[in-house]
């Protein structure tokens, strides 16, 4: 395409142009989900005029916070390290050839936001406000939920947060809380707002895993039950 008057287009920019468009989200009985994710409803097949850009806006808060960190990223380290370092599930920055060696070892799910990261900010908080619960579970979801909108509101970052307010909600007013619970609700959740997630492999990876942990390991710990503590532990380790 060519842009009218030679005008840079960047973040924010605000354009405008003629064209024929695609389906991006369902595309000859598939499902892109990759795009659906990302909000990206039609794809251009024929340009049928200049861009034209119309406006300059700043960029969103989010995409402040995500171009500041790639910029200290890079300023502090080597292309190689920057690339590795993400911190909103983005391997924009990460060469090829380390993104195609790390999916041939089988270890690229490291990169992708999940309940770990939800788990830093749970221990984060608990380092502070540890005695007062509720107080606890307030600034958690409110941590939780502003990083979930910097990672896009991810799939399995969602379930991680959900699942997690679930859990601490119940444990600050005192009740016993139900894993495979919290892991429906945050399912239906998630699909009533965004049903082709259903057909998201990373999103039907993030619940089976977490059914695997509820399901397989607790059967593996009831196993354990009598044995000495260093012992349960270490096939609890496993176990996951």
């Amino acid at each position: 395409y060519s842009v009218k008057n030679n005008k840079k287009i960047t973040t924010g920019s605000q354009v405008f142009f003629l064209c024929k468009l695609g389906d991006y989200t369902v595309d000859k009985d598939r499902i892109r989900t990759t795009e659906y994710k990302n909000g990206l409803r039609y794809y251009t097949t024929e340009m049928l005029s200049e861009v034209t850009v119309t406006a300059e806006h700043p960029p969103a808060l989010d995409e402040r916070v995500r171009m500041y960190a790639k910029d200290m990223l890079a300023h502090y380290f080597s292309p190689e390290s920057a690339g590795i370092a993400t911190l909103f599930g983005d391997r924009s920055m990460m060469s090829a050839e380390t993104d195609e060696a790390f999916s041939a070892t089988g270890v690229s799910h490291i990169f992708s936001v999940s309940g770990l990261h939800v788990g830093f900010i749970v221990v984060a908080v608990n380092l502070f406000v540890k005695k007062r619960k509720k107080l606890s579970l307030a600034i958690t979801m409110l941590a939780a939920m502003f990083y979930a909108y910097l990672c896009g509101f991810a799939a399995s970052m969602l379930r991680a947060v959900i699942m997690t307010g679930t859990l601490l909600t119940v444990r600050a007013y005192g009740r016993e809380p139900d894993f495979l619970s919290s892991i429906c609700l945050a399912f239906t959740i998630i699909l009533t707002a965004k049903p082709f997630y259903l057909y998201d492999i990373g999103f039907q990876m993030s619940v089976g895993a977490v059914l695997g942990m509820c399901f397989i390991t607790a059967g593996i710990d009831r196993l354990m039950a009598e044995k000495n503590k260093a012992v349960r532990k270490l096939v609890s380790s496993v176990g996951v």
